[in-house]
């Protein structure tokens, strides 16, 4: 057993120490740039051969990987990497098509935290306490920073550390809110010193300063690539201009951080610490075993971005062209005031009132508000410009709808020229992934280009040919996967039925919110103007994901009526849907007014976590304990502030500012106590989905020998799909049939619509 870590010359340039010990060895700290080639080399061997232990295995392996390809590619024995910086930097790009390297046993402790009481240390959205009277803001932030005791460790990568901040609210100065934002540490040294007690020393105490840190980019992670300034055109480094100026990139900057870590008594230190660490969060979490899934993912994946995947340049080149003339009809479409004006020219006042956006982009703070908190004219216009774009395209033939759709083209074929561009200026597709990207333990994109939001058209998806010359592509779409997965879950013996009877889940929905249209007419209008299939589809996945009838309302356009109806009337129908929802209420609902709206708020305490069928956990003890603490708090407010004579209106009506503030907290709580019960909900259909996906990749990198060997198999994994790059001798479909029968017991209606040899990602 092999406890690793690695310091590099960027995020994505260079390692320059290898830090390791064996089993309860010393620790060695090897210095590749000044030592002989052969040797690391003959160190990377050895790691294959033995049971590896990382803290962000993804992380390390890449750069363990990237070192020995070069390496192997400019080899000169006795020489050390140093005497050959510019050769090796100039051949960089050229050593992705080196051996794949795959170790023999592999542990990656960051991701086992995340899978336990550290999966909180993940990034959350912040919690609001909104529309507090002014003069109460500071007594309630200094309240809640008393009341809450919560894990510094939520809080590690913040200079204010713990602490509720009152936040002004710029169009209303007599309110505020009150808002906790986290920013916690998942690195090693803020875990361990959780765990372990020890003093943390950070990254930033012993680092070299920001103007020795490397220009670079994750979507293209080799320097001839160049790098983006911000705001600033790309920066290209011409091929003549090598030998003497590499633009900031990591081969000009390798100089300092190899002298840094190679003579500076703090910065080994560092490094040393780091594997005693290691080594103690190992014990600490009580040893766990090797080669999960997850750990073994990490190093495919980081394997498989340094690979990466072929892409068809010309095709490339003509699709960016394209959409490059289409973002250019509409010169200001990322400034959101002249696309405010652009719709309001085209409305009446009284439509033009509604139209209100702070800024171009999609709010991404998920603040859930409940029925208790809403301000009524969020029902018509979310304060987001995507979302406002889209409800006046809903406006049919209206002046403003088709204005709206203008903006909304213009800013789309935007979009994916940026993404596109990336792809062209790395040349392939570096898909870059996190193993556990979410609490659900689905995979998430990552390193500037996020693989997991690649536009899924076939004009898009036919760029990508996935195989280089000599390789074969297969391709994979589970079959209505979520569908499967909730009934699955369920066990509804009806939904079944209508299953393998060939029933469609949405249309058998969209039948329930148009009533008096058949099976047959919400399936003929899917792509119509009027597709209620699609509206189906949405209210299918808004029930299966915690949605409530107030959900369906505004989600969908339909009249309260109607999404009150067509709720319970398929929940009546589908007895199994209604049961999972109560289970789930019965585990998370920690307050409810059983006298109806004005009674009482009770408290009941929950689960602190849900369970997927496949025994991945998601915890909620966090956001319990938050919830507990607004609720006992707006039961009883200290007394001082009844003392405060102060009358304020507040959501049209008038109310003392105690009262006001005790509004406002149960608004919170409820809002966080709503946002549980769909992540729990959500958890149940799509934790499933990680696991058995995750679990058919690593079935498929079984096929790759252990150690140094050509590439036999390159696995990918979007949402519901899996797409492997093969030698063409290679067989997948029988791993594909293997896993699909593996999984039969708990997904009975589980199925792959797998085709092999594909010329490109749009076959899938």
């Amino acid at each position: 057993m092999i406890f690793i870590d690695t310091e590099t010359c960027g995020l994505h340039g260079v390692p320059v120490l290898i830090q390791y010990a064996e089993n309860d060895g010393p620790v060695v700290l090897h210095d590749i740039w000044t030592t002989p080639m052969e040797e690391t080399i003959a160190l990377i061997d050895w790691f294959l051969t033995e049971d590896l232990v990382f803290y962000n295995a993804t992380f390390d392996w890449f750069h363990l990987v990237k070192i020995y390809s070069m390496l192997n590619l400019v080899f000169y024995d006795g020489d050390t990497p140093m005497e050959h910086l510019q050769e090796l930097a100039e051949r960089e790009a050229e050593a992705r098509d080196g051996f794949c390297l795959k170790p023999k046993g592999v542990l990656d402790l960051m991701l086992e935290a995340r899978k336990g009481k550290y999966q909180n240390t993940m990034n959350r959205s912040p919690i609001r306490v909104r529309r507090i009277p002014i003069q109460m803001g500071d007594l309630l932030a200094e309240e809640l920073n008393n009341r809450v005791p919560l894990n510094p460790l939520f809080f590690a990568r913040s200079k204010k550390g713990i602490q509720w901040h009152v936040l002004p609210i710029e169009d209303d100065l007599n309110f505020c809110d009150v808002c906790l934002i986290f920013s916690p540490s998942t690195s090693l040294k803020a875990l361990a010193a959780d765990l372990l007690g020890k003093k943390a020393t950070k990254f930033e105490e012993i680092s070299l300063d920001r103007q020795f840190s490397p220009k670079e980019l994750g979507y293209a992670p080799f320097a001839a690539a160049g790098y983006k300034p911000k705001d600033k055109p790309f920066v290209n480094i011409k091929v003549e201009e090598m030998t003497t100026d590499w633009k900031e990139t990591w081969p000009s900057k390798l100089y300092y951080h190899v002298e840094h870590w190679s003579y500076n008594p703090q910065a080994r230190k560092y490094a040393e610490d780091d594997i005693i660490n290691t080594r103690g969060v190992y014990y600490g979490l009580n040893c766990p075993e090797f080669n999960d899934d997850d750990s073994v993912l990490a190093c495919m994946v980081a394997m498989v971005r340094w690979k990466g995947f072929a892409v068809n340049e010309t095709m490339l080149d003509k699709v960016i062209a394209k959409y490059t003339k289409l973002a250019a009809s509409c010169p200001f479409k990322d400034s959101s005031q002249k696309v405010q004006m652009y719709l309001k020219d085209a409305m009446l006042p009284v439509e033009a009132e509604y139209v209100k956006v702070d800024k171009i982009d999609t709010p991404k703070t998920g603040d859930a508000l409940s029925e208790f908190e809403r301000d009524p004219a969020d029902l018509l216009i979310d304060n987001s410009s995507k979302q406002l774009l889209m409800k006046i395209m809903e406006w049919g033939d209206h002046p403003a709808a088709e204005r709206a759709r203008e903006v909304f083209t213009a800013r789309d074929a935007n979009y994916k020229v940026k993404m596109l561009n990336k792809i062209k200026r790395a040349g392939r597709f570096h898909a870059s992934f996190k193993v556990i990207g979410t609490k659900s333990s689905r995979m998430s994109g990552t390193d500037g280009l996020n693989a997991q939001g690649i536009v899924g058209t076939d004009e898009i998806r036919s760029i990508f040919s996935l195989a280089f010359d000599g390789e074969k592509a297969s391709i994979g779409d589970f079959c209505a996967f979520e569908v499967t997965l909730m009934e699955a879950t369920y066990k509804d013996p009806q939904l079944r039925e209508s299953l393998l009877a060939g029933k469609k889940i949405h249309a058998l929905f969209g039948m329930e919110l148009f009533p008096g249209h058949t099976y047959e007419e919400i399936c003929a209008s899917e792509h119509t103007e009027n597709d209620m299939y699609k509206k189906g589809k949405s209210g299918i996945f808004a029930m299966g994901y915690g949605g409530s009838e107030y959900t369906l309302e505004t989600r969908l356009g339909v009249s309260a009526e109607v999404a009150d109806r067509a709720y319970h009337s398929f929940a009546r129908k589908y007895p199994g849907i209604g049961e999972a929802r109560q289970r789930i209420i019965d585990k998370f609902c920690t307050m409810s007014q059983e006298g109806g709206l004005g009674t009482a708020v009770v408290w009941k305490d929950p689960d602190d976590y849900i369970e997927s069928m496949m025994g991945f956990r998601r915890y909620f003890s966090l956001e319990n304990k938050i919830c507990k603490a607004l609720f006992d708090l707006a039961e009883n407010p200290p007394k001082d502030w009844y003392k405060l004579r102060i009358k304020v209106t507040r959501r049209d009506r008038q109310q003392t500012a105690t009262g006001a503030v005790r509004s406002a907290l149960f608004g919170a709580a409820f809002g966080i106590q709503a946002s549980v019960m769909r992540a729990a909900a959500n958890h149940e259909i799509q934790s499933p989905g990680a696991q058995i996906t995750k679990n058919l990749q690593c079935d498929i990198w079984a096929l790759q020998p252990h150690g140094v060997h050509p590439w036999r198999v390159r696995p990918m994994n979007v949402h519901d799909e899996v797409a492997v790059v093969h030698s063409p001798e290679v067989e997948i479909k029988p791993v594909i049939d293997n896993c699909v029968e593996k999984f039969k017991s708990k997904v009975p209606l589980i199925a792959i619509d797998w085709k092999s040899n594909v010329k490109s990602w749009a076959e899938k």
